[in-house]
């Protein structure tokens, strides 16, 4: 093993401390959905109705594509990216903005876009949290080298690697921090936050092509694909935490995929950043690269990236985003919330254990000392609070829900 090259954990330190924000507003919204044929088959990428097809139609709308060789993989332009999952899940990023108008506005733009196309091809967007018409083997990997490589990989280092891959779509909230300090709180409370946000936005109705009675599938998944970079962040809870503690975690852990220089991959061979760049200092683009290889619940690049949430419906999305943001921008609320939940006593350990009681027991099941009815009615009212007058409405159709102690997949089965 290599000894650690001091100047790149400074460097990958130094490219997180970019994301300092003198005044942290922003909002960006990522909904991952599959594309769906009237009949209920889902899109695979290649052929005449598949997901690359579908990207062709709609390149007019974009200013510039995202192509690994001759295959098309995604579009882009100001504000609005589109690109796609290993099993063509296709992804609608959207922002940063200031405002969960502005977000609402830009996917609107997107949807009537896209839901113009795929009219005219007999096929729609599905939103929910697996696929819901065939197992993982069954569906065809995206022709991009960074996928095989990861495909190979978690193989190797849990059960549920393909089916993460292939078989679910996410919610992801992005949000930003004002310096270190902020940035670690924030991974924190959102980290402790992540089963509640699993439970209250379950959308998981099947699993593997077959009707599912169990919860939180998504959680599931993710618990058992790769120790080592997913879950919560190691040493997340460690009073020294920090943006060197962060790198020096992700340095030194085995890298799935080593990009070149000229945009391919290659094998790594279980060696770590560390080994591979022992001799020489990072470039931007290979710490945006091993920044982008980890899956923790709650991930840091230049913003904190919240990830526990399944694929939804979109008045649901934006509703999570509210909450989150009327939460995650108010000092004094996140200081009441660190209160509640003991912020200083809380472990690893903790998290895991809200997982599998609400996984069990759903709204009934207790997270850190309470039910996650009660957590779950305080997210409510400290999002209430924290939201401007003209976005509280947003939060209805999320706050219906936990009023009722119901998941969305509990109205669409």
């Amino acid at each position: 093993m290599a000894s650690f090259n001091t100047a790149n954990i400074a460097a990958i330190a130094t490219y997180l401390s970019g994301g300092d924000k003198a005044c942290a507003c922003r909002l960006g919204l990522e909904l991952e959905q599959f594309v769906m044929t009237r009949d209920g088959a889902s899109a695979s990428y290649s052929g005449p109705e598949g997901v690359e097809q579908l990207l062709r139609e709609l390149r007019g709308a974009y200013e510039s594509e995202i192509r690994e060789g001759v295959h098309l993989l995604g579009l882009a332009r100001p504000g609005t990216t589109l690109t796609l999952e290993p099993g063509a899940q296709i992804e609608i990023s959207t922002g940063p903005f200031c405002t969960v108008r502005q977000l609402e506005e830009s996917y609107a733009e997107f949807a009537s876009e896209i839901e113009a196309v795929l009219a005219g091809r007999g096929q729609y967007l599905l939103p929910c949290a697996y696929r819901p018409d065939r197992r993982a083997d069954d569906v065809e990997l995206l022709p991009k080298d960074r996928y095989r490589f990861m495909d190979a990989h978690f193989r190797k280092t849990g059960s549920y690697g393909r089916q993460m891959m292939r078989g679910s779509a996410a919610t992801q909230v992005s949000i930003d921090y004002t310096d270190e300090a902020d940035a670690v709180y924030k991974m924190r409370i959102a980290t402790l936050l992540g089963p509640l946000f699993a439970l209250a936005t379950d959308t998981s109705t099947f699993f593997e092509g077959a009707p599912t009675s169990e919860r939180m599938i998504r959680t599931m998944i993710w618990s058992d694909v790769d120790a080592a970079r997913c879950n919560t962040v190691p040493g997340l809870f460690d009073p020294d935490f920090g943006f060197s503690a962060y790198a020096r975690a992700l340095y030194g852990a085995a890298l799935v995929v080593f990009p070149h220089s000229d945009g391919s991959y290659g094998e790594c061979d279980g060696r770590s950043a560390a080994e591979l760049y022992a001799d020489r200092l990072m470039t931007r683009a290979e710490i945006e690269h091993l920044l982008s290889m980890f899956f923790f619940d709650v991930r840091l690049k230049n913003y904190v990236e919240i990830r526990m949430a399944d694929s939804m419906e979109i008045d649901l999305g934006l509703a999570w985003t509210a909450m989150i943001k009327g939460i995650f921008y108010e000092p004094e609320l996140l200081a009441e919330l660190d209160r509640a939940l003991d912020l200083p006593a809380r472990s690893d350990a903790d998290v895991v254990a809200a997982k599998n009681a609400l996984r069990a027991e759903g709204y009934e099941g207790l997270a850190y000392g309470a039910p996650a009815s009660a957590w779950l009615d305080l997210l409510v009212d400290l999002a209430r609070r924290g939201l401007p007058g003209d976005e509280r409405h947003y939060l209805d159709p999320l706050a219906e829900l936990i009023a009722a102690h119901r998941s969305p997949r509990e109205v669409t089965r």
